[in-house]
């Protein structure tokens, strides 16, 4: 089981996007290969650049991939948490702090509110969970997952996987 983002956001309407994926390398490798922007296009075939402090409230500025409209657009979100992840510990894990890497925006002028929330979970000391989940809460959510809804699934698979082999080859 897993916690949603749905939690942090709620909303007539609501669009979930989902993906999960277990990585066979420890959590500070993974999150070093999710934090190190300037590297994206390397490794991500959905975001493939970012440009950001990744400090909170700053700005993060991305091409992301529609591969079923075959464009890049650009995206600007804003930071809303970045936490590092601890170390797994063997002798305690429910003191195991996962990552979590936050962005959102509010498109159309508020009419669609979004947030991405990505997770990194040392589940050993070598083996790590990675999730990723985009919410959008408001009237034109259903528009938006019906116009991007088949570029995003494939989006969140092509992060998974592109982090996963990233991760394990370092």
């Amino acid at each position: 089981a897993h916690t949603h983002t749905h939690t942090l956001l709620r909303g007539k309407s609501q669009r979930s996007y989902y993906k999960e994926i277990d990585i066979e390398a420890p959590a500070h490798v993974v999150w070093g290969v999710l934090t190190d922007l300037p590297h994206y296009g390397e490794w991500n075939p959905f975001t493939v650049s970012m440009q950001s402090s990744l400090e909170v409230g700053d700005k993060i500025h991305m091409r992301v991939h529609m591969s079923k409209w075959k464009m890049t657009i650009d995206q600007t979100e804003t930071v809303r948490e970045v936490t590092e992840p601890t170390p797994y510990s063997s002798e305690d894990n429910t003191h195991t702090q996962s990552g979590r890497l936050v962005w959102g925006c509010d498109m159309f002028g508020g009419v669609i509110k979004a947030q991405r929330v990505q997770t990194v979970r040392a589940l050993s000391a070598t083996h790590t969970r990675y999730t990723t989940e985009l919410v959008t809460v408001g009237p034109l959510s259903q528009a938006n997952e019906w116009m991007f809804g088949g570029s995003l699934k494939d989006g969140f698979e092509g992060v998974a996987r592109g982090l996963k082999r990233r991760a394990e080859a370092m």
